[in-house]
């Protein structure tokens, strides 16, 4: 972490944006120590202690606002009315037909149009925050003055205090680092930390039910935190079992392994269980469709949101300039992934090497991409787009090289498999449906037919008469299997009796030869196969 640090300070770009946040957070808790007029500020820390103590919804609100809410400060409504403000108008464009348009079909003017509503609606709801705040310290008596100046002046400062929070979580966005309402809300946060601990040191003091109250909320805190890390790097082991199998007078194979999943990760990934493993060669190469967002202003070592930063930028591209970028990265294009890649070189993953110290370099390759459909501008300086692509090809490179190409700095923020082949999100099951129909011993049911994802293959149907051959699994006459002889040399089809799948053959001259012998369930105990 230190040496990241140390790293971002040594760019200049960084440090000038490093330290315009941490200037705007200066002012932020600044104005927050601020208190309005009129207001006997002394009685009020002492209400809210009281309510913190009693458990009020006081006290967590309070703890957003970084304690400008007991005290009364300028910023006492915090960045929460801004907050509410977005969540509605993200709601209204699902809604309401008119606004889901203008965000999709608007571009650049449509998202400066919804962000200037959510301004006008965080400004309204500061408005009516600051309007009920007043009456809560008019009803408990907590003001020097109740006069309609002394109203007008607490609830317009209130208010006003909200627009200037709203101005400097968007001025963080765009020069300083990260999104800057996360910052400012997470600022206020972490300066209730003393006063937590000045809390916990209370309890303490206060006798045996004390020390348990103060101990339980240590151990809740750490749970917390242990469990977002853990949720945030968890990953499903997926066993996998290699079948031996016999080259010479050598045996092959046998070992075990697994498959990692990150739990936090979601798309489309096609698991052969069984006897079906033996068809993967046959559905590797098959086209896939991403959904991925590329976030602008920032590029990373491992080309995703996940590095650390190398290069930033302020120059972000307009929507039609991504559209040109994206057109020259469509094609049989080269493609140098990250060195935090999968790529084997040596025989160790470029990933290891990487993490090792070790000085190594991505090879280019050659990669196929269908088509890049872009959608829409995303908030926080991005684009979300559909991707179609051969098989080996790095989407965050892809992201990479549109912020190469139009001259500002890039990674992926977010990506979906939405397709492998013929495998799509319709079709497919979580790991936490698997598991219960496996519990209620029902998986086989749910699984896909053997022959799924190879429909794209020449069909060969064999007669019933030749079903010793078959169960035998011996060569084929190519004649006697009606458009065999049509194929191409070497051409591999799906071999079919009685419209049951029974595995992969090769056409090689006038024979039909088996590649993978896979009989039917049924026939499986009395087949006398390899």
């Amino acid at each position: 972490m230190f040496q990241t640090l140390k790293n971002a300070w040594a760019m200049p770009e960084l440090r000038k944006k490093i330290l315009y946040t941490l200037f705007i957070i200066l002012i932020f808790r600044f104005g927050s120590c601020i208190p309005v007029p009129f207001i006997d500020t002394q009685l009020l820390s002492r209400y809210f202690e009281q309510a913190s103590t009693n458990g009020s919804m006081l006290g967590y609100l309070d703890m957003f606002s970084g304690g400008g809410l007991s005290r009364a400060t300028i910023f006492a409504m915090s960045i929460t009315p801004y907050i509410n403000a977005s969540i509605i108008l993200q709601l209204l464009t699902v809604a309401i037909p008119a606004l889901e348009r203008m965000v999709k079909d608007g571009g650049e003017e449509g998202r400066k149009k919804i962000a200037s509503w959510t301004r006008y609606v965080g400004v309204l709801l500061g408005l009516l925050q600051g309007l009920s705040y007043y009456a809560l310290l008019r009803n408990q008596g907590f003001l020097s003055d109740k006069g309609v100046l002394a109203a007008v002046t607490i609830v317009m400062t209130f208010t006003a205090g909200t627009a200037l929070i709203m101005w400097m979580g968007e001025h963080i966005t765009q020069k300083g680092i990260g999104n800057g309402i996360s910052i400012i809300l997470f600022a206020g946060i972490v300066s209730r930390g003393p006063s937590l601990m000045r809390t916990l040191g209370n309890l303490f003091q206060t006798g045996t039910s004390g020390i348990v109250s103060a101990i339980l909320m240590i151990i809740i805190g750490i749970f917390i935190v242990v469990f977002i890390v853990f949720m945030s790097n968890a990953e499903r082991r997926i066993p996998v079992q290699y079948a031996k199998r016999v080259v010479g007078r050598k045996m092959y194979g046998g070992q075990s392994t697994h498959i990692p999943l990150k739990v936090n990760m979601a798309g489309v990934l096609p698991i052969m269980i069984g006897r079906a493993a033996r068809l993967f060669d046959y559905l590797v190469d098959k086209e896939k469709k991403y959904v991925a967002e590329c976030a602008f202003g920032a590029a990373t070592d491992t080309q995703d949101a996940t590095g650390k930063i190398i290069a930033t930028g302020e120059n972000y591209p307009a929507f039609s300039a991504v559209q040109e970028a994206a057109e020259h990265l469509v094609g049989d294009i080269e493609q140098r992934p990250s060195i935090f890649s999968a790529i084997k070189q040596d025989g160790k993953p470029l990933y290891e090497r990487a993490r090792d110290g070790e000085d190594v370099g991505a090879p280019v390759r050659i990669v196929h991409v269908e088509s890049i459909e872009l959608h829409e501008e995303t908030p926080g300086h991005g684009v979300r787009m559909t991707i179609r692509c051969g098989r080996g090809t790095y989407i965050r490179s892809i992201c990479d090289d549109l912020g190469k190409l139009t001259g500002c700095p890039a990674h992926m923020r977010f990506l979906l498999r939405a397709q492998s082949g013929v495998f799509t999100l319709d079709s497919a099951m979580t790991m936490e449906e698997a598991a219960a129909y496996q519990a209620q011993g029902t998986l086989q049911s749910h699984l896909l037919p053997l022959d799924y994802g190879i429909q794209h293959m020449p069909r060969a149907d064999a007669p019933e008469w030749l079903r010793k051959q078959v169960c035998n699994g011996v060569k084929l006459p190519a004649k006697k299997l009606p458009g065999v002889l049509a194929l191409p040399e070497g051409q591999v089809t799906r071999v079919y009796l009685r419209d049951e799948f029974w595995g992969m053959a090769a056409r090689e001259g006038e024979f039909l030869v088996w590649k993978c012998l896979l009989p039917p369930e049924k026939e499986e105990n009395n087949a006398n196969h390899p």
